[in-house]
């Protein structure tokens, strides 16, 4: 770790040109400046015997826009490599400087994390790949390090990735393995890893030799994407404050199982080689983000394995009848449609009343299986509404 005693580098800096005062109490605190022909970040971080220390770390152009409008923490700004610690005995004068990487840095010196310069807002991204990304995942803690990855990890964690954005998205359902639906990826970030994508793309070319899809445009494939992406945080936000499933309504015991199916290898557990799973999407007017650990989990993966070893009662509107196979199609409050398979006796009963049609309410309960299109239910027992 990185320590005031250590052998400071041999390079004469001199005093600092202040460009941009981007947070101010007495001093300027949070400063851009130039070195050479690059722009830098200056954060102070301590003083010491009259000495102040700050951290100085190149800053771009997209981190410095982003940091200024609230999306990136100042702990994001400062990147994840390397970074210069100046000394300084008079204002904008640096008497010392050291070298060094970020993860050689106490974390008790660096700012806090998720923090940024706009303190109204609840969460900053700690990545500029984070700050602009559609939908994010940060794997980290457990076998993970901050600046080292072991490739089976890697490979595990991004196949992972992969599988759960296409179960997310629902990019099978849609499109199949054609290709039409890009999701362009920024570079995978270590820390431990943090994966991004950017807003997914049509491949118009693609689209055009797909009869079913020539219609389909940018702007509205794009906006069903983000009704999704908001679905997946809204979800996941109302996981965290359930501890059990006993007493949910069947609704919500079905959001578990979505969780648990869609998101997978993603889920932190006891046996996974991270600890915490962040899922982000941030941008200029809207950001969300929710932290999942190994308890919560564990918790929603327990819960999930639960359910489908019990009956499950469900509630809806009939929309399909089908008297050859016994069964008819449920729809849901949540727009899910679930088939519910119907024992002859009960099924003809069913049929000599009048009230058994399309539209009516109906609640059933009986053992549940997951289906790729339409969930089902072995009817026990079945109460016309």
């Amino acid at each position: 770790m990185w320590s005031q005693h250590d052998e400071p580098t041999e390079i004469d800096i001199g005093a600092l040109e202040v460009q941009e005062v981007l947070y101010y109490y007495d001093e300027p605190l949070i400063y851009t400046t130039t070195l050479g022909v690059e722009n830098y970040i200056v954060v102070k971080f301590d003083e010491v015997n009259g000495r102040d220390y700050f951290f100085c770390s190149e800053l771009g152009r997209k981190a410095l826009d982003c940091l200024k409008e609230g999306s990136l923490s100042v702990r994001g700004s400062l990147g994840q490599g390397s970074i210069f610690i100046f000394e300084m005995e008079q204002r904008q004068t640096v008497s010392r400087l050291w070298k060094t990487k970020v993860w050689e840095i106490d974390e008790s010196l660096l700012p806090e994390r998720g923090v940024g310069l706009d303190h109204q807002r609840d969460w900053a991204a700690d990545f500029v790949e984070q700050a602009d990304a559609f939908f994010s995942a940060r794997f980290s803690g457990g076998d993970l390090g901050e600046n080292l990855i072991s490739l089976k990890n890697l490979r595990d964690l991004t196949s992972g990735f992969y599988d759960a954005v296409r179960k997310l998205f629902h990019v099978n359902e849609l499109f199949g393995n054609s290709g039409i639906l890009q999701f362009p990826l920024y570079e995978p970030q270590l820390g431990s890893l943090v994966l991004s994508i950017k807003e997914p793309m049509i491949d118009e070319a693609l689209a055009r030799q797909a009869s079913r899809h020539r219609s389909l445009n940018q702007f509205d494939v794009l906006s069903k994407l983000a009704l999704d992406r908001d679905g997946i945080f809204d979800l996941l936000a109302s996981l965290k404050e359930r501890s059990s499933h006993d007493e949910m309504e069947a609704g919500s015991k079905l959001d578990i199982l979505d969780a648990y199916e869609n998101l997978g290898a993603m889920l932190p557990t006891m046996r996974s080689s991270f600890s915490e799973l962040e899922v982000t999407h941030s941008g200029i007017h809207s950001h969300k983000h929710v932290r999942l650990s190994r308890h919560d989990g564990a918790a929603i993966i327990e819960s999930a394995r639960k359910i489908l070893r019990e009956p499950i009662s469900l509630t809806g509107e009939i929309s399909i009848i089908n008297s050859k196979s016994r069964t008819f199609v449920i729809d849901d409050a949540h727009g899910r449609q679930t088939t519910a398979e119907v024992p002859a006796p009960l099924f003809d009963a069913l049929l000599g009343s009048a009230d058994f049609k399309n539209g009516a309410r109906v609640q059933v309960r009986g053992g549940f299986k997951r289906r790729r299109y339409r969930d089902l239910v072995s009817v026990e027992q079945v109460d016309l509404l």
